[in-house]
Formats: structure tokens, C-alpha cells, sequence
């Protein structure tokens, strides 16, 4: 429930997406790898399903949706017991994409300087579905995963100010801290730049170590001084060190979430000093971004994902 990530047929994957054909192609990975009905298999067929549906969805909500619905009707009349997890799986598919496709976040900038580029159906889902676990109190967090140049970045930014308050369905997101590499800092300016509009109004402050500018502690009190008017919208974009070097201060910015990009470089056992720092910043909603969900030590990804997803949790 925790991560969302791009469907891989918005890559290009060919899938007809029609139910029939699709359920035979899962019942065929069920048959050739003998996976049980475990919570795991559940969650990876969960995925393949979404996935494979996707471009029909995409392409014609509605008569997609109604085919979906009529193979579920269907296949629920079989009474056969093995169909029971096929129904389950194909119910869970259709009220994912029924609420999906209605969902447009607010602040996305579709003009660009090559033309309009509107949102792609699977930014905005991938969107929506972050924002399931950040607005149920029980987690307050999201993890977007999949591969580089998917959009992650914008998506988190737009995950974050399109929280609501679940009594007042107000906006809860003013001031963001938003963590990265040196070397990425100013491209996610950048791109958040570019993807933002004026709805959000957003103010971004780069804290840089440049020996032209002010110190890196005196850029951080600018940011707080800005921070004061709580009518404004405003992301601090800090790298690593930065945050490992002034965690007390940064505090004071009093960030309402936290965007943690490449989280997989705040794995256990390697990174004692920043990890421990990074992730416990106090703030109450957290995202982290990840290009490399397969990486060569599983455990450290899985200790960094939850470190943002339940922080105080031991792995």
C-alpha cells in the first residue's frame, strides 16, 4: 500500500488489455512459476494486473472499465473455487482504475518549452495512489518507485501538496524539505520549476555551498524567515550533507513533509552518519523517490523504504 509505481506498459510494453486475455496471461505466470496464493504473489499479481490493463484504461476509460466489469460478473457465476482469486484480483483492478482516472492533481504545469505535455494517466495514478497512504493516518507516507525519467520527482512534489486534511479537506502541505545528491539539486529545481504552475505559487530555495554566496546556515535562516508567512507554499531542496550537517536548523524551517529522492543511497550498515539524521527529521508526512527498486542488497533497500514509510520501525 505503501509504493506507487509507473506502470510498465505506459513504457511501451504491448498488452491488449482486453480481461479475458489478460486473465489468461496471469493464470499462465500462476501455472509456470507454481505461485501460491500468498500475500507476496498477491501483491506482485496485484501489479501485473494494473499494469496489463493499463493501456486499454488509458486509452478508453469507460469502455475499458465496463469490460471489466462484465468479465468480474462473468467469472463470479463460474462457482468454481479456484476463480475466487481471480474475482478478488479483478475487483481490486476496477475500483483502482474507476477512482484513478477521475483523479487530476492540482499544480501540474502542461505547457512546457517543447509545446503542451500534459500529465501522463500514469503520473496522475501513480499520484493518486501515493496519496491513500499519506492521507490515512496510520502511514502518512508513499514511496515512488520505477525506472529513471518516469517523472518521479514532479509526482512526488504534487503527491505532497495535493494532501488533504481528512476533517476540513483543506490543503496540508505549505513547506517542504526536500532531500537529494549534490549533483541533483538544481536539476529537481529545475524540473519542479518547469511542472508547477501558478496555482501553487511554489517558492523553491536551493541551499548551495558556493563560496559566493551566503554560508550554507545563513541560506537555511533566509528559508525560515520565508517559512513565516504560512499563506506561502515553499520547498527547501538540500543535499545530504547539508541536512547531516544542520539537522536542528532545518527543523526550525518546520517542513510539513519530507521528499527524500534516491533513498536507496541511505541504506543500513554503509551509511551510519547521514541515514540516521535524514530520516528521523520530524515532519508529518514522508516521501521517498527511488529509480532502483532492484538493486544488489535487497535489505538495504527494504531498511530505507521503511525508514520513510514507518519511521522507528527496526528491520
Amino acid at each position: 500500500a505503501h509504493y506507487s509505481g509507473v506502470p510498465s506498459a505506459s513504457r511501451g510494453r504491448p498488452t491488449s488489455g482486453k480481461p479475458r486475455e489478460v486473465l489468461n496471461s496471469l493464470r499462465d505466470v500462476v501455472g509456470r512459476f507454481n505461485l501460491n496464493n500468498t500475500r507476496r504473489n498477491r501483491l506482485v499479481l496485484r501489479r501485473l494486473m494494473r499494469d496489463r490493463y493499463y493501456q486499454s484504461i488509458s486509452s478508453n476509460p469507460q469502455e475499458a472499465l465496463g469490460q471489466l466489469q462484465a468479465e468480474i460478473t462473468a467469472l463470479s457465476k463460474s462457482g468454481k473455487p479456484k476463480d475466487i482469486l481471480w474475482v478478488s484480483l479483478l475487483r481490486e483492478t476496477y475500483e483502482y482504475y474507476r477512482q484513478a482516472v477521475e483523479f487530476f492533481p492540482r499544480g501540474f504545469e502542461e505547457t512546457t518549452e517543447y509545446g503542451n505535455e500534459p500529465m501522463q494517466p500514469a503520473q496522475r495514478y501513480g499520484v493518486w495512489e501515493a496519496l491513500q497512504t499519506l492521507e490515512n493516518p496510520e502511514f502518512e507516507s508513499a514511496v515512488h518507485m520505477s525506472e529513471a525519467r518516469i517523472g518521479k520527482t514532479i509526482m512526488s512534489v504534487l503527491s505532497a501538496y495535493n494532501i488533504k486534511k481528512p476533517q476540513t479537506q483543506e490543503y496540508a502541505v505549505n513547506r517542504i524539505l526536500f532531500t537529494t545528491s549534490n549533483q541533483a539539486k538544481f536539476e529537481a529545481s529545475r524540473e519542479i520549476k518547469r511542472r508547477t504552475n501558478k496555482d501553487l505559487n511554489l517558492n523553491i530555495i536551493v541551499i548551495d555551498a558556493d563560496p559566493k554566496k551566503p554560508s550554507r546556515e545563513q541560506q537555511i535562516r533566509n528559508a525560515i524567515d520565508l517559512a513565516r508567512d504560512k499563506t506561502k507554499n515553499i520547498m527547501l531542496i538540500a543535499n545530504y550533507e547539508t541536512v547531516r550537517d544542520f539537522p536542528e536548523l532545518i527543523d526550525q524551517f518546520h517542513a510539513d513533509a519530507h521528499i527524500i529522492d534516491e533513498i536507496e543511497n541511505l541504506k543500513a550498515g554503509g551509511d551510519t552518519k547521514r541515514a540516521p539524521i535524514i530520516l528521523g527529521r520530524p515532519v508529518k508526512y514522508r516521501i521517498g523517490i527511488s529509480a532502483r527498486p532492484i538493486i544488489n542488497s535487497v535489505a538495504g533497500m527494504e531498511t530505507s523504504v521503511v525508514s520513510v514509510t514507518e519511521p522507528g520501525v527496526d528491520v
